[in-house]
């Protein structure tokens, strides 16, 4: 386990996760805003292969972690990662199933995977980005312990995004 919160725990993938993963991946209204499409079972699987790869390494810039409830560790909620951006920042994030959508649960994995970064980790700081037309994540994040620092526009997609930062 990596951390936990009041509801939530935050675990290492599993093989058996990879149905709700791809669930996840999937859907179109769970990743427009983070690549504009739906992902194909394929790629899934790939990514999902890496990931569970990237835990055998020791100094990873790339850590994804499997979001489930306390009381039901073995059903994935969604995923939370930790990882060094494209501007070399620690960057936060998190992707929810659909269908656990309008229960808080962005709001307490993000708090958690702050105070696991800046206190766990020893991290200075961390980033979240989201893009400024992903109105629920904004609200999350304007109601986060993160500050607004700029709106910007992303190099690769030419969306304006929002970018947040928490210090230690």
């Amino acid at each position: 386990m990596f951390f936990r919160t009041e509801r939530l725990e935050i675990r290492r993938l599993e093989q058996s996760d990879f149905q709700a993963f791809h669930e996840m991946q999937g859907n179109i209204n769970v990743m427009r805003y983070i690549i504009g499409r739906a992902k194909m079972e394929e790629e899934n699987m790939q990514e999902f292969n890496r990931i569970i790869k990237s835990y055998e390494q020791e100094n990873t810039d790339l850590l994804v972690m499997a979001v489930t409830e306390v009381k039901d560790k073995a059903r994935l909620l969604g995923t939370c990662a930790l990882v060094k951006n494209d501007y070399g920042k620690n960057e936060i994030g998190y992707r929810i199933l659909e269908r656990f959508w309008g229960r808080g649960y962005g709001h307490e994995v993000l708090e958690g995977l702050i105070e696991f970064a800046l206190a766990e980790k020893g991290i200075k700081e961390v980033v979240a980005i989201a893009d400024v037309e992903n109105i629920p994540s904004i609200k999350i994040l304007e109601k986060s312990s993160m500050e607004f620092i700029e709106e910007m526009k992303e190099e690769e997609s030419n969306n304006i995004v929002k970018v947040y930062k928490k210090y230690k």
